[in-house]
Formats: C-alpha cells, structure tokens, sequence
C-alpha cells in the first residue's frame, strides 16, 4: 500500500510536468513567425542604413542588405514579398558593381516568381545586364530575343530590338550611326 500511495502521486507529478513542459514550447508556425519578423526588421534597418549613406554604396553594408534579401526569399519563398527583396538584392548586386551575382539573382526570379507581377521588366533588365555589364553579347541577343517572343506588345521591344540591331557597335559607332540617323529625318 506503501509503494501505491508513492508511485500513483509521483507519477501524476511527473504527468502532469511532461504536460506542462509541451505547452510551454513554441509551436514551429509561431518560432516562424518571429524569425520572420526579425529578418524584415534587420532588412528594414540595413535599407534604413544605405538610404542614410548619401546615395553612396558601402559595399560592406550593401553585401549585408544583399544577403539578407537573398536569405528571407530562401527561408519565406511563398511570402509576396520575396521577390521584390530579391529584386533588391539584385539592385545592389548592380550597384557595387557585382553583375554577375546581379544577373544570377534575376535569374532566380524568374525561375520561382514566374507570375511576379514586374517579371516582364525583370526580364528587359537581366538582358540589359548581360549586354551592357557583362558583355556577353550571344547572350544578350538571345535574351532580347526571348523577350520580343515572349512580349510582342511590350513598350520595351523597340528597345530590345535597337540593342539586337546595333549590339556588335562599340560607343562611338552607336554615336555616328545616331547622328547619321537624325541628321537624315531632318533632312526629310
């Protein structure tokens, strides 16, 4: 009888903190949430810092505001907000002169955001890029290209389509052949 009088209130003790113990432990959504809360307050901060800086890029704190960008796009894709913090990061990307890592971010966008409702200058822009920073000119015809086919109606084809037409001219080619252009519609 001993032993019963013992066991049963020790082991509704030990019940009853093993329940207690279950209830005090944040549920995965909620630990989300404040994880969540804490990288768009680190993110709101960082944005607050470049903006402050004068319009000059500290590449130190813009490779921060980059990673964090990138980080809650990884950690939140189904969040709405992910693709324009990566549109962000591939901005600063630019900024600081890191292009390729610019036009790999845009990538991504395209890739997981198909339905990103700025895609289609998302598009213009990558193949900008790649023309303009990377020099890749194959590749920049190809995307201008892609572009045309994918948006016929878009006020950027007459732009993607100069860039297909005169991408092998250097800068003071592009120039004389402008001038040569204007010189003869105000001759007409």
């Amino acid at each position: 009888m001993k032993i019963q009088t013992i066991i049963i209130p020790l082991c509704l003790s030990l019940l009853f903190f093993a329940c207690a113990g279950e209830a005090d432990k944040p549920t995965e959504p909620v630990e989300k949430e404040l994880n969540k809360d804490s990288l768009a307050n680190v993110i709101n901060t960082l944005e607050e810092q470049v903006m402050s800086n004068g319009g000059v890029p500290d590449k130190t704190l813009f490779s921060k505001a980059i990673n964090e960008f990138q980080n809650y796009a990884l950690l939140f894709p189904e969040d709405p907000i992910s693709p324009e913090y990566l549109l962000k990061a591939s901005d600063f990307s630019h900024s600081i002169q890191k292009h390729e890592k610019s036009v790999k971010i845009l990538d991504r966008i395209i890739a997981e955001y198909p339905d990103f409702d700025r895609i289609e200058s998302v598009k213009f822009v990558r193949a900008s890029h790649i023309d303009f920073e990377l020099r890749d000119t194959t590749r920049a015809k190809e995307a201008y290209t892609a572009f045309i086919a994918e948006y016929p109606n878009s006020e950027l084809v007459g732009n993607a389509q100069s860039r297909i037409d005169n991408i092998s001219l250097d800068a003071e080619a592009l120039i004389e052949k402008f001038m040569k252009e204007q010189k003869n519609t105000s001759a007409q």
